[in-house]
């Protein structure tokens, strides 16, 4: 009896010695496809991970989670990223990624008064986080959409300082500029528009066949006549 029980114990240890295996390579490879844009796979994987996991006893259930949530994001899938993130936060409600991450649906979703405490938080204790140039975006974006010019400006400056290779971003801090150049005066509104002119300037050196930044610096050299 005594040796039965000593086998039995060996054959559970070994059992649960692979299926850890088994965990730790399904999440390397969610983590690969995820990587490669290979979003649906790394959902499948990724859901094959969690479903082995006890997500109150393990950390390796919150990291495959965030792979999943950030594979969803791509696909549009927001609601399930949305339903993912929210279960996290039962599990660790500081984390950065996840801070972040939230934000970025909220945005998604369009309910920016729900991003922006999020996307704040993030800039606030990350300010050299990985995301902190898209975070900035984000929040520029929720500022226009509210009118908050001079804030959109600040954001949307401060996206392009980390991320300077993205015309998209440039185009819109150049409208920014130009919708808060509407509340100066004076030199400071001289100022404001040859900022937005410079800033659709910086969108031809990057995309040289963008004609609305072509147009808005036509607009703007007749402004500053």
């Amino acid at each position: 009896m005594k040796y039965v029980i000593i086998l039995t114990l060996f054959i559970l240890t070994l059992t649960s010695a692979l299926s850890a295996q088994t965990m730790d390579r399904l999440s390397r490879d969610a983590l690969l496809a995820l990587r490669e844009e290979r979003y649906e796979e790394a959902i499948s994987l990724a859901q094959r991970v969690q479903d082995g996991l006890d997500p109150e006893n393990s950390s390796g259930y919150f990291e495959i989670t965030l792979t999943k949530i950030r594979a969803l994001i791509p696909l549009s899938r927001y609601q399930e990223a949305l339903n993912e993130a929210q279960q996290l936060l039962r599990i660790d409600s500081k984390d950065a990624r996840l801070i972040q991450i939230l934000g970025e649906i909220y945005y998604h979703l369009g309910r920016g008064s729900d991003a922006l405490p999020y996307l704040m938080d993030y800039v606030a204790y990350n300010p050299t986080g990985e995301a902190i140039g898209q975070t900035y975006y984000y929040m520029g974006e929720i500022y226009l959409l509210r009118g908050s010019y001079q804030q959109a400006e600040m954001a949307l400056s401060t996206a392009v300082y980390h991320n300077p290779q993205s015309d998209k971003w440039w185009s819109r801090l150049g409208y920014a500029r130009e919708q808060a150049a509407t509340l100066l005066v004076g030199s400071e509104r001289i100022y404001m528009l040859n900022s937005a002119k410079n800033a659709y300037e910086r969108v031809l050196q990057l995309n040289p066949s963008n004609n609305e930044a072509k147009s808005r610096i036509a607009v703007l050299q007749r402004s500053l006549r």
